[in-house]
C-alpha cells in the first residue's frame, strides 16, 4: 500500500509541523496518526481517499494538541523567539525572504495555514483539500486566495518597514 511509504509519513509530519510550529509535537502527532493508521490497516483499502483520511486525522489531532494550555504557552514563547530571530540580519537575501514567507504563513489562521500548506507545499488539488477539510471546493479556493493575499500583504508590509527604516538612516 502506498500510504505506508516514508514519503507519505513525511507529509503527515510536515502538515503537523506547519500547524503546531513545534517539531517535537509534530513528530508525536505524526507518530500517533501512523499508529492509528496501522491499527486500521484493513479498513484503508476501502476508503475513497486514504491520504485525505490521514490528513484529516493529522489535522484533528493537531487541533486537539493546540487546545491544550501547555502548548498554547509554548507557542507564545516560540513565537517570541521567532520574532527575535527574524530581526537578525542574514547576508543571504533569499534566506531572509524564505523566513519572511514562513513567518507570514505561521501567522495565518489555522485553516488558511492548512490550505496553503496542502496546496503550495504538498501540491494537492483543491478538490483533495476540500475533501480533507470537509469543505466545498469553492470554499477551499476562497481560503487559499485569502491566505495568499495575507502572506503577500505581510511581506509587502515588512518590505515597507525596512525601506522606511533604511531611508531614516540615509537622511
Amino acid at each position: 500500500m502506498e500510504i505506508w511509504q516514508n514519503t507519505f509519513r513525511d507529509k503527515l509530519y510536515r502538515l503537523a509541523l506547519r500547524l503546531l510550529n513545534s517539531s517535537d509535537d509534530a513528530a508525536d502527532v505524526a507518530q500517533d496518526v501512523w499508529l492509528k493508521l496501522w491499527q486500521r490497516k484493513e479498513e484503508i483499502p476501502k476508503l475513497k481517499s486514504a491520504e485525505a483520511f490521514a490528513f484529516t486525522m493529522t489535522r484533528n489531532l493537531c487541533l486537539d494538541v493546540l487546545k491544550s494550555a501547555r502548548l498554547k504557552n509554548e507557542r507564545l514563547d516560540q513565537k517570541h523567539e521567532n520574532s527575535l530571530k527574524s530581526t537578525t540580519t542574514d547576508p543571504l537575501e533569499r534566506n531572509e525572504q524564505s523566513q519572511m514567507i514562513h513567518q507570514a504563513i505561521n501567522n495565518l489562521a489555522e485553516q488558511q495555514r492548512t490550505v496553503i500548506h496542502l496546496r503550495d507545499v504538498e501540491g494537492y488539488e483543491l478538490s483533495e483539500i476540500a475533501e480533507t477539510l470537509n469543505i466545498s471546493e469553492n470554499n477551499a479556493k476562497v481560503i487559499l486566495c485569502r491566505a495568499r493575499q495575507n502572506v503577500r500583504e505581510a511581506i509587502l508590509n515588512f518590505e515597507r518597514h525596512e525601506q522606511e527604516a533604511y531611508s531614516g538612516f540615509t537622511r
